[in-house]
């Protein structure tokens, strides 16, 4: 008796069961989830399978390019350029062979995107483009020293929509290409020499012409200083009762501008120490 009840209930339990999930289409939920599932498994390893493969492109385009004696900004651009792309047309392509997407399908979907979504970025947009006319017209590159609004630092890359900038005490600045492209840019590194311009407060009972003469014979004996571009300039910029403020100006190396900076105004210091002449 207690077996063919139990036989009984499981079957009516079954029934019902079977039943309930025929209603919900539970049993073909769970297939689809099932068939999914395995969809998404195998779109994130191609996915992470591609990503390595253009990791692996890049590297070895960016070889080539070096080889080539290409401007590292135009590298940096086409790195990020053929990156951002590569990894579109990757996922356009999963989506057609893994979930059989249909091609025209996402071209449409696509181009509904970009015309709403071309609205809703155009900030971005006209960061892309102002990326791509610093490529193209060059006001400044990889390595370059700009004063950007109140903003400076050295260029150390160009992106599609940003260029990062590192300041001298290493504070890494990002700004928008756009508001570069509409804005004065000041490149201290855009010649090849450059002026470099200090100022020393002597006292007002010092000999100026003396001191000239001091500061004059120091320049000329450095070899790192341009002479034949402009013959260092020592002049009074102006005075008060307690002292008068000289300017000094000289044309070096842009490359050597920041050491050959401090080297001056430390060896300018110890000759006018050395000769007794008084520096407020």
């Amino acid at each position: 008796k207690h077996l063919l009840f139990s036989i009984i209930m499981k079957y009516f339990f079954l029934e019902k069961l079977n039943k309930i999930l025929a209603y919900f289409h539970i049993q073909y939920i769970l297939n689809e989830a099932l068939k999914y599932s395995l969809k998404i498994i195998l779109f994130i390893v191609f996915f992470w399978i591609g990503i390595r493969i253009i990791v692996f492109f890049i590297k070895k385009t960016k070889k080539v390019l070096y080889s080539k004696e290409l401007d590292p900004t135009v590298i940096s651009f086409l790195e990020n350029l053929i990156t951002a792309s590569l990894k579109f047309f990757l996922v356009i392509l999963l989506l057609t062979n893994v979930f059989g997407v249909n091609g025209g399908s996402i071209i449409t979907i696509i181009g509904a995107m970009g015309l709403a979504l071309s609205l809703a970025i155009h900030p971005h947009i006209s960061n892309f483009f102002a990326g791509v006319l610093v490529v193209f017209f060059r006001p400044y590159k990889v390595g370059d020293y700009l004063e950007i609004q109140t903003k400076s630092g050295t260029v150390i890359s160009i992106s599609l929509f940003y260029t990062v900038i590192k300041n001298d005490i290493g504070m890494i600045t990002i700004v928008p290409n756009n508001s570069i492209s509409t804005t004065a840019i000041v490149n201290h590194t855009k010649e090849e020499k450059r002026i470099c311009e200090f100022f020393i407060d002597i006292d007002t009972a010092e000999n100026v012409q003396a001191v000239k003469e001091i500061i004059r014979d120091l320049l000329s004996q450095n070899t790192n200083i341009s002479l034949d571009v402009f013959y260092p300039s020592v002049s009074i910029h102006s005075f008060n009762n307690t002292s008068f403020k000289l300017a000094i100006k000289i044309w070096i190396d842009t490359k050597e501008y920041n050491s050959l900076y401090v080297s001056l105004i430390e060896d300018i210091r110890e000759s006018l120490i050395t000769h007794k002449i008084k520096i407020v």
